[in-house]
């Protein structure tokens, strides 16, 4: 196999591009990135997982087909309950990766709720958007709640994101599901209150500052924070990460002017952007600092697609 010209790994194919040879992984973020600008997709939250999902699953054009979409659509949805869908421009997929995600499980071979679980992706999910979610979730599975019972919560923090889980004080018993043809009344099967959940999860999320640190907030991403980086910041950051800024076994000498090349040829230079200097480097350019910071989130974006994936 030979290697790609974009970002030196080898490909079984190599596309032909304005003089290089790209694997479809590059051309796709290449490809990816361009509509993104041309589209005016301006939001840092819709650009990063917009361009993962790209390098993960090269470019889909047939989704200007309107019946494919239609398809695509259903099959996003059932597959990658994480991520928004927000649209499809010019057959780009435009994600989001939600602050946060419920669900409810179920009785073994019946619709009855059982539990339900809040899974935390973004230390920016604010409490009441935690409690809002989880009473609308009560309501819509007509589970009542008493603020004086008894519940059941168990949480963890691991694989990246916060997950509580919330069910009542007692569970119905395997034999009686079947009974049963809404979830059932009594204070014993009543769920704990959402102002209960609320609370909990502030103490759960705890800080990153600092002088205040404690709890998992830590641990999770940073997606849906209010101050985020602008368009002609994040685009190039993410391409010159895949391209090759990510490699850190080469050296930043022999990385940078190449990527920086790279990147003027197929992204800068065909959108009339500013371009980058390829003969040198600044080590305070702001693009590889910008590059190092959209990694981490970039990552989080392909951990959570790979993860719907298995």
């Amino acid at each position: 196999m030979d290697l790609c010209d974009s970002c030196l790994k080898s490909a079984e194919t190599l596309f032909n591009h304005d003089g290089d040879r790209l694997c479809e992984r590059c051309k796709a973020v290449f490809w990816t990135a361009a509509v993104l600008f041309d589209n005016e997709i301006t939001d840092e939250a819709e650009i990063v997982p917009t361009i993962a999902f790209a390098a993960r699953m090269g470019e889909l054009g047939n989704l200007n087909d309107a019946e494919r979409r239609r398809e695509f659509v259903q099959e996003f949805a059932q597959k990658y309950r994480r991520f928004a869908l927000t649209g499809v421009v010019d057959g780009v997929p435009v994600l989001r990766l939600r602050p946060v995600v419920i669900d409810v499980l179920r009785y073994v071979g019946s619709t009855l709720p059982r539990m339900i679980r809040i899974e935390i992706l973004s230390r920016s999910t604010e409490a009441d958007k935690v409690a809002e979610l989880y009473e609308r979730t009560l309501s819509e599975e007509n589970i009542h709640f008493d603020a004086c019972t008894g519940g059941n919560i168990t949480w963890n923090a691991k694989e990246a994101h916060l997950s509580i889980s919330v069910g009542a004080k007692s569970e119905l018993h395997p034999g009686r599901v079947g009974y049963y043809s809404e979830y059932p009344k009594g204070r014993i099967y009543s769920f704990p209150p959402p102002n209960l959940i609320r609370g909990f999860y502030v103490v759960l999320l705890g800080s990153t500052d600092k002088r205040t640190f404690a709890g998992y907030a830590y641990g999770l991403g940073d997606h849906e924070r209010p101050k985020t980086k602008t368009a002609e910041k994040a685009i190039p950051a993410c391409a010159a990460w895949y391209i090759g800024e990510k490699d850190k076994t080469i050296r930043a000498i022999e990385r940078r002017p190449r990527v920086a090349r790279i990147l003027n040829r197929h992204l800068l230079r065909p959108l009339g952007k500013a371009e980058l200097p390829e003969d040198y480097w600044i080590s305070d350019d702001t693009i590889w600092r910008d590059a190092q910071e959209v990694s981490q989130r970039l990552m989080r974006a392909e951990y959570f697609l790979q993860r719907a994936e298995f």
